[in-house]
């Protein structure tokens, strides 16, 4: 891993070649939970990057972050700001599947191990 760890990944032309490459990496600690891809939404191209926590039940189901009641008020606030959170924003999250629950619970928080794994692709 680099000092800064940003551009550890190859670089891909497409979120397509990126969310290939993440369905073919060995040793992702998510990819046992039985939950979807969800990369990003909005413009991969603004100057403005957000990056939540993780996706949620709502983001497993649609494949795009923040489109859950979360989201929902994430865009009123945005545009509130006078951003247009498809155009002027891209977000994402800091792991790309929804870390299964423990307890009993739908969803956690992911770990540091998790977060560490994704992390070069988060800036892809």
């Amino acid at each position: 891993m680099t000092q800064s760890g940003l551009f550890d990944a190859p670089r891909y032309n497409s979120l397509d070649e990126v969310l290939s490459a993440i369905r073919g990496l060995k040793d992702d600690p998510l990819a046992n939970a039985g939950t979807n891809i969800v990369i990003s939404r909005g413009n991969p191209k603004a100057r403005l990057l957000l990056v939540g926590e993780a996706p949620g039940p709502q983001e497993n189901i649609k494949g795009k972050p923040f489109v859950g009641p979360a989201g929902q008020l994430l865009d009123k606030i945005l545009q509130a700001a006078e951003f247009d959170p498809e155009n002027d924003i891209y977000i994402t999250n800091s792991v790309f599947r929804m870390p299964p629950g423990d307890d009993g619970k739908a969803f956690r928080k992911p770990n540091d191990k998790e977060i560490e794994f994704y992390r070069p692709f988060v800036f892809e």
